[in-house]
């Protein structure tokens, strides 16, 4: 399933955010243009629910001040800075966001701040 589709700039970072609050950026120059009959490239190793999950929930392009709003299974709304989530590489793990190992993330959104 298709999480999101944009024109991206060279060199321009990527946010990725997956079901268990796992979360990256990564630098466009890292996913190498591929032919349209190809399943893809490789973002998070998705082995499971224990791991770094099961599913992105979320991945955009974002501006220097903008936040990453997520709404977790038990519905809990929290904003986070994009500037806080580091930047990885593309076979990197991420980093854990600051949310309860429990709780699972059911939705996400990039909140452009203008």
């Amino acid at each position: 399933e298709v999480v999101s589709a944009s024109q991206v700039a060279a060199g321009q970072n990527i946010v990725l955010i997956t079901n268990t609050a796992y979360a990256k950026q990564i630098n466009s120059s890292e996913v190498d243009i591929i032919a349209r009959y190809r399943k893809g490239v490789k973002v998070f190793d998705l082995k499971g629910a224990s791991s770094t999950g099961t599913e992105i929930i979320c991945s955009g392009v974002f501006g220097d001040d903008d936040d990453v709003v997520l709404q977790t299974d038990d519905e809990e709304y929290s904003a986070i800075s994009i500037s806080t989530i580091s930047e990885d590489t593309r076979v990197g793990k991420g980093k854990s966001l600051s949310i309860e190992k429990s709780k699972k993330i059911k939705y996400a959104v990039i909140r452009h701040n203008l």
